[in-house]
């Protein structure tokens, strides 16, 4: 349970903060010229 609880406490945080940061109201230009799934697979 505790291992669980790790993981959790760092993909949680990291998966918050990639949503956010490619999100369309919060960079605009990411999506001008390109479709999303490029978007998140360069970012990831």
């Amino acid at each position: 349970m505790t291992n669980s609880k790790h993981i959790a406490g760092l993909v949680g945080p990291t998966l918050i903060a990639m949503t956010i940061s490619e999100s369309e109201l919060i960079n605009p230009h990411l999506y001008e010229h390109q479709i999303a799934p490029v978007v998140y697979l360069s970012g990831t």
